[in-house]
């Protein structure tokens, strides 16, 4: 989810997530100040390299991290633009650069790409396809490369037609 709904809302769906043992990946953005509790429910923190300076209010990647981490963040998905993005699991690091793939992506518009990849589609079918109608389920590394495409190849999802459209 992002923070265009009001944060009470957004800490109430993550508390309705939490009690249905749903997973909570949270894009900060538009960014505002998070409490810590609602960071500690958060299963993924997905902010862009301005973002995880500003909420952690360091300047440098690995003090924001820590920063991060002390608030109660487990995993992060920090996207850095045209150089990819840092996965964080822990003390784990897993820095993937940014490449072109080949994803079918069926329609929701306005919904942005990272969101589309997580949600369930008709009938609870994922609402993304592999070329040729492969279903398989998403690892973070698919969603860290997907989430950290360059805009012009990532709006080419936006909208998409009823068959998908392919990077």
């Amino acid at each position: 989810m992002q923070l265009e709904f009001p944060l009470p809302t957004v800490e109430e769906a993550i508390r309705v997530a939490r009690r249905h043992a749903v997973k909570v990946a949270l894009n900060p953005a538009p960014l505002q100040a998070l409490p810590d509790e609602l960071l500690r429910e958060v299963d993924v923190l997905i902010p862009n390299q301005s973002e995880l300076h500003l909420l952690s209010g360091e300047g440098d990647i690995e003090a924001s991290i820590y920063s991060l981490q002390q608030r109660g963040v487990q995993n992060l998905i920090i996207t850095l633009g045209n150089q990819g993005c840092l996965v964080v699991q822990g003390s784990e690091r897993y820095p993937i650069p940014a490449h072109r793939l080949n994803l079918w992506i069926q329609p929701q518009p306005g919904m942005p790409l990272w969101e589309r990849l997580l949600s369930p589609g008709q009938k609870g079918n994922p609402c993304w396809r592999l070329p040729g109608g492969a279903m398989p389920p998403v690892p973070w590394q698919l969603l860290a490369r997907v989430h950290s495409l360059p805009y012009h190849l990532a709006r080419k999802f936006y909208p998409c037609s009823s068959s998908g459209d392919e990077l």
